[in-house]
């Protein structure tokens, strides 16, 4: 006994908009995939400048901002 299956609804055409998602998605994902490959990046110079400079600081203030934004 073979069971009978609903018929298929037509294909249908995604709407306009539908078709910028795909664009807008990487305009919105590029700087954050750019911020993630320039932290990936060794820049030993540049750590050597922060740590010698502000880290400490900024490293101290962090609990302080921390309770401030109420995070």
């Amino acid at each position: 006994m073979t069971a009978s299956h609903p018929p298929r609804p037509a294909a249908t055409r995604a709407p306009p908009w539908a078709m910028l998602a795909l664009p807008l998605a990487g305009l919105v994902a590029a700087p954050l995939l750019a911020v993630l490959v320039a932290a990936a990046v060794p820049a030993g110079a540049v750590w050597r400048h922060i740590a010698s400079t502000t880290l400490a600081e900024m490293l101290a203030n962090r609990p302080c901002w921390r309770c401030w934004s109420g995070c």
